[in-house]
């Protein structure tokens, strides 16, 4: 079915990432006219050789400004899939795509709310809100509009990676945060993918807005009884953290000038567990077409990666 939506033409910067794969299948399966920005202009047009894509040096407007006007054209929206510590970089591409009369931005606000002052007060979080602020700045003062995906833990990836959960058991045990029974909201990463496809058909809804998704509300101790009853022979090893504590000791580092990512990292639980702002009070699924799933599917998922 042809997309009738204003929104046709899209441009997507930073498609090589975790998100990159499914958006792109789903702006596809919506008959968007999708174009690629990439630092990496090999390995991009390898990955996605269907699509037009362009290199791009995110550290110069000028040469944004250059390739948008010059090489992409008339763009009706821009995804922006840059790392979100990245600041200066999706500013200078905003900055770019204002020059060029995009009209409509996502940014990379992939994860929590950074709308509050418990998130804004921890320094790992810095350059994602001084991104976010330049976006809704930007976005009052008219310069284009914005919608705002926000969809908690990457529930799939975190699984693959052993964030929340060493599935496979074993060495290295995972960290246990503040007892384990915190719940909060995770993703599956095709859910994303659609979340956004949709914001744009459905783009008056959205405009200018943060919006939340989940796939589920999990919780640490959920996910490892369901390895237990799965894998019931083998030791799934973990280590309790207390996240005030963790909290503590990276401030303690911070101020004396360490500001290195194991540092910063020690700051990442609180925000999810001791601040419990992982849990969205609010989700807007059924508009983005997001379905939440069942206890029994979440424990299928965790039997994918054991």
């Amino acid at each position: 079915m042809a997309n009738e939506n204003k929104i046709q033409k899209v441009l997507v910067a930073g498609p090589n990432g975790n998100l990159g794969p499914t958006i792109l299948k789903h702006l596809k399966e919506r008959n968007f006219e999708v174009t690629l920005l990439t630092r990496n202009l090999e390995k991009t047009q390898q990955s996605f050789p269907d699509l037009r894509a362009f290199a791009a040096d995110y550290d110069s407007v000028e040469q944004l400004q250059k390739v948008l006007k010059d090489d992409v054209g008339k763009q009706d929206a821009l995804i922006v899939l840059i790392e979100r510590n990245e600041d200066q970089a999706q500013i200078n591409l905003m900055d770019a795509a204002i020059a060029a009369g995009i009209p409509h931005i996502i940014p990379s606000c992939f994860g929590i709310t950074s709308r509050t002052p418990e998130f804004r007060r921890l320094p790992i979080w810095n350059s994602k809100c001084r991104m976010e602020d330049y976006v809704v700045e930007k976005s009052e003062a008219g310069a284009f509009t914005f919608t705002g995906i926000q969809n908690g833990s990457f529930l799939d990836w975190a699984l693959e990676k052993g964030v929340f959960l060493n599935p496979k058991g074993g060495d290295p045990p995972f960290m246990v945060f503040d007892g384990g029974d915190v719940p909060f909201s995770a993703t599956l990463m095709d859910d994303i993918g659609k979340a956004v496809a949709v914001s744009l058909l459905k783009v008056d809804k959205f405009r200018n807005k943060f919006v939340n998704i989940q796939s589920a509300v999990i919780t640490q101790n959920q996910l490892a009884r369901y390895a237990k009853e799965l894998a019931p022979d083998r030791e799934f090893k973990s280590i309790p953290l207390d996240t005030a504590v963790l909290e503590k000791a990276a401030f303690e580092r911070y101020n004396a000038g360490d500001t290195g990512p194991d540092v910063m990292y020690m700051f990442m639980p609180r925000v999810t567990f001791g601040n419990k702002l992982g849990l969205f009070d609010h989700v807007d699924n059924e508009e983005l077409e997001v379905e939440q799933m069942t206890e029994a599917q979440v424990k299928e998922l965790v039997g994918r990666y054991i």
